[in-house]
């Protein structure tokens, strides 16, 4: 994977695991889902990565 991708990855996983445990602390069920959603879009990046370096018409 790209170092970008990886950096960037790691920031939304680190948001994630804020969100989250701040959510479970309060006890806030927007919190908690904000974290999910951090969760989501990690594993659609690195779906989106990974079908990028498999693509043969990619140009680049």
């Amino acid at each position: 994977m790209f170092i970008g991708i990886k950096i960037f990855i790691s920031m939304l996983a680190a948001l994630c695991v804020f969100f989250t445990f701040v959510g479970v602390y309060a006890l806030d069920p927007s919190l908690i889902t904000i974290g999910i959603l951090f969760a989501v879009s990690i594993v659609l990046v690195v779906l989106e990565a990974q079908n990028q370096l498999t693509n043969p018409f990619m140009k680049g």
